[in-house]
């Protein structure tokens, strides 16, 4: 049984080294390969993977396993050996002589009645595992948030790939033809330059939208946690059951006040706290423990001092009387700490109801930006049609301009619409709702 502060520490350290050491070996274990194309459903499946943040929670959640099992071998059965040489004055009617007493003895004790002592140390650190599961909880839940970005930057990098290199098609061929006019006398030397220096220009572009395509799949892939696999083609998510107005303000704050994963670890912290207190204000009570004694060697002075007995069993009572405040003022400073998570309470809920508020906003926001791409896109469609039916015509018409606009308009769209599914997935976390549950939830 472990009872000295020092192998305590020594304890939870060795605990929490081997618990970080088998965690890196699931950070580095090898994955399966990703599905192609990869879809949305399953990368946020892959949120639960053991990372990082997740690591340190689990570490958290298994010091406060260890607490526990040091709580109850502390309530438990406790067997040790006590040695005893001792010098003794004994005075008797005619003079005075000293006796060297020695004793050999194992003693069994064991906590019978504390006052709840022990369960309030109990109540404390299951407040704590409480509170654990739940921040592990919202770990979870916020790394679902960063795949789902993440995911729609990969598909948002793709279109503005797709759109420049369009562009630079269509700026080679204009360059490449001003230079045919040039020969023939058509077209100035400084309008082939011209078209030159544009080319060059969305050259660049192309070129820095094929490297952020490689950015943001490996950012993906980090999150993922699957470093080294970075996904091919991602399949565009059918989330339109999303497409909605939102409840009223007054309902999402009462939700988040009751639901929201921090504030309820939060309140958790503080049951644990006070489970505390109550457990320090036992220990100023009496203390009611068992212990029977077996004496292996003891000489025969002492056997006539301690006792003529080999062994003996008893019910021993203790209660502190004094402690010059230490009690005190060790329940006061854990007092202290409620008052601290109450107003990070306070403060968490003044944070929600300005973060929801804003994100209600912006959802109203992105509903008539949707409506602007959406049209835009109409029009650009009907345009395309039209440039394509004067080319094939043989008639001079401004086909690329038209590509080139159908490609700004789909991206518009798609932007808006996952600004629209990203910003209901913050409100989902507030309010204590996975976001990969909602979001494809029929």
């Amino acid at each position: 049984m472990i009872t000295s502060p020092s192998n305590k520490i020594a304890a939870r350290k060795y605990l929490l080294a081997c618990f970080f050491l088998y965690s890196e070996l699931l950070l580095s274990d090898t994955t399966k390969p990703l599905p192609e194309p990869l879809t949305l459903e399953y990368a946020l499946g892959l949120s639960k993977n053991i990372n990082e943040d997740l690591a340190f929670r689990l570490a958290e959640k298994k010091e406060i396993l260890l607490d526990q099992s040091l709580s109850n071998a502390l309530d438990g059965f406790n067997l040790s050996v006590e040695g005893r040489i001792t010098r003794v004055e004994r005075r008797n009617t005619f003079f005075t002589y000293n006796v060297d007493e020695q004793k050999l003895a194992f003693r069994l004790t064991k906590p019978i009645y504390d006052f709840g002592l022990h369960q309030h140390t109990l109540n404390a650190s299951d407040k704590l595992l409480d509170s654990n599961s739940l921040l592990y909880l919202n770990e979870v839940y916020l790394r679902q948030i960063k795949i789902m970005e993440s995911y729609f930057e990969v598909l948002l990098s793709d279109l503005r790939f797709h759109r420049h290199n369009e562009n630079m098609a269509i700026a080679f061929i204009s360059w490449d033809n001003s230079k045919k006019e040039n020969e023939l006398g058509t077209s100035s030397d400084l309008q082939v330059e011209k078209n030159h220096s544009e080319y060059q220009r969305v050259r660049r572009e192309r070129f820095e939208s094929e490297n952020n395509q490689r950015q943001t799949r490996n950012r993906l892939a980090n999150l993922m946690n699957t470093s080294g696999q970075l996904p091919a083609s991602l399949a565009v998510p059918n989330v339109s059951n999303r497409l909605k107005i939102y409840p009223e303000i007054d309902a999402l704050t009462k939700k988040a006040f009751d639901n929201n994963l921090e504030l309820r670890a939060l309140r958790n912290q503080i049951e644990s706290v006070r489970s505390s207190v109550r457990a320090l204000q036992s220990k100023m009570k009496p203390q009611f423990n068992f212990e029977s004694e077996a004496i292996a060697y003891a000489n025969e002075l002492s056997r006539n001092s301690f006792s003529r007995e080999n062994w003996n069993v008893g019910i021993v009572v203790g209660m502190p009387i004094y402690d010059s405040g230490e009690m005190d003022s060790q329940v006061a400073k854990i007092r202290v700490e409620v008052y601290k998570l109450e107003n990070r309470i306070t403060q968490k809920k003044m944070s929600i109801q300005h973060e929801l508020l804003s994100l209600k906003l912006k959802l109203d926001t992105l509903r008539f930006e949707r409506d602007e791409a959406n049209a835009f896109n109409n029009y650009s469609e009907l345009f395309l049609d039209e440039k394509r039916a004067l080319y094939e015509l043989e008639v001079k018409s401004t086909l690329g301009t038209a590509m080139v606009q159908i490609s700004d308009a789909q991206y518009g769209v798609a932007k808006s619409l996952y600004e629209t599914l990203l910003t209901w997935a913050k409100i989902d976390i507030l309010v204590g709702d996975e976001p990969a549950a909602k979001l494809f939830k029929k």
